[in-house]
């Protein structure tokens, strides 16, 4: 029971301050996958497109790119594929103006209370089951000692 009310409190408690920490670290390593692409674009192209975003902090991400001098910005930052050919420039109308850290981190924040609250759920769940067990036992125990 407890053990799943411990999880609980730096799920809610220090949910802010976990992100602070590791913010640093998702950027790097979403440069780092930039710096890569495309042969990193396994990791890059499909976080674009599930989170709409582009780039670890918006678009210009990508301008210090080797892609990017090559290339431009890849499809992957397109709002719609229809509007996205190679080579083609976008612009703020076409293309997703988010950057991925913080679509990441706010993903993070809404799945971190969702597991949060099933956690609690749980526990609240555990407690009554505890709270059942003792009343059982104490009725067993009585029924004995009547005996």
């Amino acid at each position: 029971m407890i053990s799943y009310m411990v999880p609980c409190v730096p799920c809610f408690l220090i949910n802010a301050l976990v992100f602070l920490q590791i913010e640093d670290r998702i950027r790097s390593q979403i440069q780092t996958d930039m710096a890569d692409y495309p042969k990193n674009n396994a990791t890059m192209d499909p976080m674009q497109r599930a989170f709409a975003c582009c780039g670890a902090d918006d678009p210009s991400s990508w301008l210090n790119t080797s892609y990017y001098n090559t290339s431009g910005f890849p499809q992957s930052c397109c709002k719609d594929m229809k509007d996205c050919k190679p080579g083609k420039i976008f612009n703020n109308s076409t293309m997703n103006g988010d950057g991925c850290v913080d679509k990441l981190k706010e993903w993070a924040a809404y799945n971190g209370g969702t597991l949060g609250g099933v956690i609690l759920t749980f526990s609240f769940i555990e407690i009554i089951g505890l709270i059942l067990t003792c009343v059982v036992i104490r009725k067993v125990r009585n029924q004995y000692t009547l005996h």
